[in-house]
């Protein structure tokens, strides 16, 4: 059985995982001669955020495989599972919904929707990648780490539909991998614009309360929901350096128009200067 699942969940991810390249791909070859020039200085913050997400990544899991975070990881359960009560249940059910993988691919479609209907191919293009990305990694470490799910909690209540308890492996969590790459790539596209407080408060509210949620529910042990966000904030950073420069369409429109302006003016003065004469 768990060669059938590990053979599924790889044969998933890698795919996911082509489709996101193949995406980069596409997209850097569309515009070479610019990526080109630009992509070979990328950003230094985008650089730390990368090595940061990645590092912490790295960090939990040493210290998952080398059971060094299990007393801690157990007293957390033990802690959520004697406060947890019944009329909390039905709400944080629906909070870590938001994870769920069926979930976030309508959000994602939804946001895709919107983003080329308003010609935002490019970026459209980037939260498509990013989500994949993020999504591949935590299904290629799920198998890879092949951490069982905890077993604290004594069952009370049938939550395995919204908790995937008929999942075996609990590390890292991809409920809150999932949902932290399709927010952190949303905030990614409008960090240039004046929704960008607005967004990192979205996504921050909505990725805590299912991580949060998660745990709640006895559904990953804590170090699972660090992980999912430290690999989700790194596959996404990866994605936004794949995609060199010119993310950003919204400013170099807004650049372009501001060109075009500029052109039709000047040309509005010299017919006034020719008519004069």
């Amino acid at each position: 059985m768990f060669e059938a699942n590990a053979t599924a969940a790889i044969a998933w991810s890698l795919a996911a995982l082509l489709i996101a390249a193949g995406i980069i791909v596409a997209v850097r070859r569309r515009d070479p001669v610019a990526d080109a020039a630009g992509s070979v200085r990328p950003s230094a913050s985008l650089l730390i955020w990368v090595i940061v997400a990645a590092g912490a990544f790295a960090t939990v899991g040493a210290l998952v495989v080398a059971g060094a975070t299990r007393a801690w990881d157990l007293s957390v359960l033990r802690l959520a599972a004697r406060h947890q009560a019944r009329a909390a249940i039905d709400p944080a059910m629906g909070v870590t919904s938001l994870g769920a993988l069926p979930i976030v691919l309508v959000l994602l479609a939804s946001t895709l929707v919107v983003l080329l209907w308003r010609r935002r191919r490019r970026q459209a293009a980037f939260v498509l990648a990013a989500t994949l990305l993020a999504v591949a990694a935590g299904g290629l470490a799920k198998v890879a780490f092949d951490r069982p799910r905890q077993e604290v909690f004594p069952g009370v209540h049938d939550l395995s539909f919204l908790t995937g308890r008929g999942s075996s492996w609990s590390f890292p969590s991809g409920h809150a991998t999932a949902i932290t790459g399709l927010a952190a790539a949303l905030v990614v596209v409008l960090w240039p614009t004046r929704w960008r407080r607005p967004a990192i408060i979205a996504a921050v509210l909505v990725c805590a309360g299912v991580g949060v949620t998660r745990v709640y529910l006895g559904a990953h042990y804590p170090t699972d929901v660090i992980a999912g966000w430290a690999l989700a904030l790194a596959a996404v950073g990866v994605a936004r350096l794949a995609f060199g420069p010119r993310l950003d369409t919204a400013r170099r429109d807004g650049a372009d128009g501001g060109r075009a302006t500029r052109d039709g003016a000047a040309g509005d003065d010299r017919s006034s200067a020719g008519a004069e004469r």
